[in-house]
């Protein structure tokens, strides 16, 4: 399913366009039983939509449904990085510094250290609820999605410094706010990424 999300978010694959389960199936050298199943769970998201005797087709997402999926990640998000903020370890905050150091290193993997760096403020919160809501919302963009993007990595470290200060601090409205803003500008900085890899062009050509 990651291979699908990641086709489906690569621009190789404009809204409207039909998606051919043999192809896929060939191209994974999986049958077409994970990949059907793979497209069920993506029309639960929002990110396909079926049509009996047609088959599944890529949805017709605007940059507004972008923006609106990364608010409301980034409140739920914000909630967890609350609770956090009076519930973190010493060695929680020894993991996020470490996670921190590590992002400085050219050759690092960023999404990996992300993805690490917010689940560990996401368990901190205590909250099991929260952390599968949260699990849901971070599926649903694929890792890796912004390797290689201009300025954001700079930006995104920047961002994780001030997070991890507020933690620190034990300040959970900064806490909370400022991973907000973090997701908020990551959902601001997916719809350029996706405009630049032309994902609307058929959709604005005929808007214009």
């Amino acid at each position: 399913m990651r291979e699908v999300r990641r086709m489906l978010f690569s621009g190789l694959s404009r809204p409207g366009a039909r998606i051919d389960q043999d192809s896929l199936a060939r191209q994974f050298g999986i049958s077409r039983v994970p990949v059907r199943e793979a497209l069920i769970v993506l029309e639960g998201e929002g990110l396909v939509e079926h049509y009996a005797r047609r088959g599944y087709f890529v949805a017709s997402i605007t940059r507004d449904d972008v923006r609106d999926h990364y608010a409301v990640y980034g409140a739920v998000a914000g909630l967890a990085a609350r609770r956090a903020a009076s519930m973190v370890t010493p060695e929680t905050l020894a993991e996020l510094t470490d996670l921190v150091t590590q992002m400085e290193q050219a050759d690092a993997d960023q999404a990996e250290l992300n993805f690490r760096f917010h689940r560990a403020i996401n368990l901190a919160g205590g909250s099991r609820r929260l952390a599968a809501v949260l699990r849901n919302l971070v599926d649903t963009i694929p890792g890796g999605f912004f390797e290689g993007a201009t300025g954001w990595p700079e930006r995104a470290r920047q961002h994780h410094r001030d997070i991890l200060e507020a933690l620190r601090r034990g300040d959970a409205d900064a806490a909370a706010q400022l991973v907000e803003d973090h997701l908020s500008a990551s959902g601001d900085y997916a719809v350029a990424l996706l405009e630049r890899a032309g994902f609307w062009e058929v959709a604005d050509q005929e808007e214009a």
